[in-house]
């Protein structure tokens, strides 16, 4: 039985978890589990690495968060279910790009394997945009240097705040994706998604072309995130390359970087 490395992404809205073999990537997306991060328990946690693992014998665990508190209930859930110890993410590992950045240990881990996987795919410069809770844009620049980044409300969690910091505006959730032709609203939730829809349209296009103008060089734009491809959409005359399980993939090369999995 060959032996797997198993991967985990903890992200503030969902935890995604995927095999790797020893010198491969990531399993297909078919093949990955989500769990809601809020709502994971020890049972729940336990039962998704029973089926992740199920016909593989695992050797490694290799772990991304960005929810502090959620680290040490996966850690036990590892080592019960597996009897090894789940490493995380270090700024201080071996990375395929070097540090231009002041306080790399501040740097989220979910931001350091996107670009480590986004660097394994493509030459720098390159922009790295990760359409989650939060919108992050992160640059490598001509030198394969991380000279640092740009973090912006994702489109959930700016429509949620208008409902939840004003007195009459409804709770909404539009979706993002295609303009629509007639850009005012008749109704109060028409003109929030309007205003939501070409009001992200606009910041987006302003951090991409604000990254573009700092590196001063054509750049490779490279995203991943739940909504990355339907954001996208929205500027079809900026070229991009869209992978899904673009954190994935990171973490499968950091394994191979630094857990001898080559």
């Amino acid at each position: 039985m060959r032996e797997a490395i198993v991967l985990i992404d903890i992200g503030n809205s969902a935890t995604k978890l995927a095999l790797t073999g020893r010198g491969g990537r990531a399993i297909s997306a078919k093949t990955l589990l989500t769990l809601p991060t809020s709502t994971t328990t020890a049972r729940t946690a336990a039962a998704a690495l029973d089926r992740l693992q199920a016909s593989r014998r695992v050797g490694g665990a290799l772990g991304a968060s960005v929810v502090p508190g959620a680290k040490p209930l996966w850690s036990r859930a590892v080592h019960q279910a597996s009897g090894i110890r789940l490493q995380w993410i270090r700024h201080d590992w071996s990375w395929n790009f070097r540090w231009r950045y002041p306080h790399p240990e501040t740097m989220g881990a979910d931001r350091i394997v996107n670009l480590c996987a986004a660097r394994q795919r493509y030459s720098p410069p390159l922009i790295v945009l990760d359409f989650g809770t939060a919108l992050t844009v992160d640059m490598l620049n001509p030198e394969n240097e991380f000279i640092g980044g740009m973090i912006a409300p994702g489109f959930a969690m700016l429509s949620a705040a208008m409902a939840q910091r004003t007195a009459r505006l409804p709770a909404s959730t539009p979706r993002i994706g295609r303009i629509p032709s007639r850009i005012w609203g008749r109704n109060t939730r028409e003109s929030m998604r309007c205003g939501m829809r070409l009001g992200y349209r606009g910041m987006l296009r302003e951090l991409i072309s604000s990254a573009m103008a700092s590196l001063e060089n054509p750049a490779t734009i490279c995203v991943t995130g739940g909504y990355a491809a339907k954001a996208m959409a929205t500027l079809p005359d900026i070229a991009c390359r869209i992978h899904p399980n673009l954190t994935m993939e990171g973490l499968a090369h950091a394994g191979r970087l630094n857990l001898g999995a080559a």
